[in-house]
């Protein structure tokens, strides 16, 4: 009965974001989708008990982290260097933006998987965090490649 009840608020959600598939997809280790929907589940659950509104922390955390530049290695010569562009598709932005928060708790250790998306969900919608500086780092890693740009249409 609990699993039913799961399923229909999951269905629910993928019916009201297609980001929250991807999300499932992202978290998901060795095929194990049931694990990661369960993680999922439990942290809308947590967010709830806290009279907050799930979807709109975790979007507002995903939209804090969604980067609007990137690096792209480009060969001049023989030396390779990091050309900023800018990203234009915003399904390209959401999976970079959800891929940092993923890989950034997974580098804490001794930590269940549930307790540390709530502590980095809750960072990102203060722009805070390891995910978030993750961000910063690539924007400075453009500013720093600036003068390169022409090599961008060759």
């Amino acid at each position: 009965m609990v699993l039913e009840n799961q399923n229909k608020i999951l269905m629910k959600i993928q019916l009201k974001n297609n980001y929250f598939i991807n999300f499932v997809n992202l978290l998901m280790l060795k095929g194990k989708k049931s694990v990661s929907q369960k993680i999922i589940f439990l942290i809308l659950k947590e967010f709830k008990l806290t009279k907050q509104n799930p979807y709109k922390i975790l979007t507002v955390a995903l939209y804090n982290l969604k980067p609007i530049l990137e690096t792209k290695k480009r060969r001049k010569g023989r030396i390779f260097y990091d050309i900023p562009f800018p990203i234009i598709r915003k399904k390209r932005q959401w999976f970079l933006a959800t891929k940092w928060l993923i890989q950034s708790t997974r580098v804490i250790k001794n930590i269940s998987m549930f307790h540390k998306l709530i502590n980095e969900i809750i960072k990102c919608s203060k722009r805070q965090g390891l995910s978030f500086k993750k961000k910063i780092q690539i924007y400075a890693l453009a500013k720093k490649n600036r003068p390169f740009l022409h090599f961008r249409w060759h």
